[in-house]
């Protein structure tokens, strides 16, 4: 699962929670294409093949809608982020919260 991956890699421990922004909400077209990923045919974030320069990262590829329960959840704002560029959509289910900037 991603959250022992997480926890293997020392990123996460099973206790913790990510928090990362909706880039794709249901009925919304992703792709991940090569290092590319898109969000209605617009590029939004590209994926990293290593995360540290040596140890591959998981490389995906689908193009799909997403469906009225799943979500694409990505960071940009951190070059490394792991996130649904190399899980994939998450659930509603495995979603916890909403976190409100104030």
């Amino acid at each position: 699962s991603v959250a022992h991956y997480l926890e293997q890699h020392h990123w996460l421990s099973l206790h913790e929670n990510m928090v990362k922004f909706a880039f794709g909400l249901p009925g919304d077209f992703a792709c991940i294409i090569k290092n590319n990923v898109y969000i209605n045919h617009h590029l939004v974030a590209r994926r990293l093949n290593t995360y540290d320069g040596i140890h591959p990262l998981k490389a995906i590829s689908f193009c799909e809608t997403l469906a009225s329960n799943q979500y694409m959840l990505m960071s940009t704002r951190v070059a490394n982020s792991y996130d649904s560029r190399y899980f994939g959509p998450v659930s509603r289910h495995q979603i916890i919260g909403e976190m409100i900037l104030i």
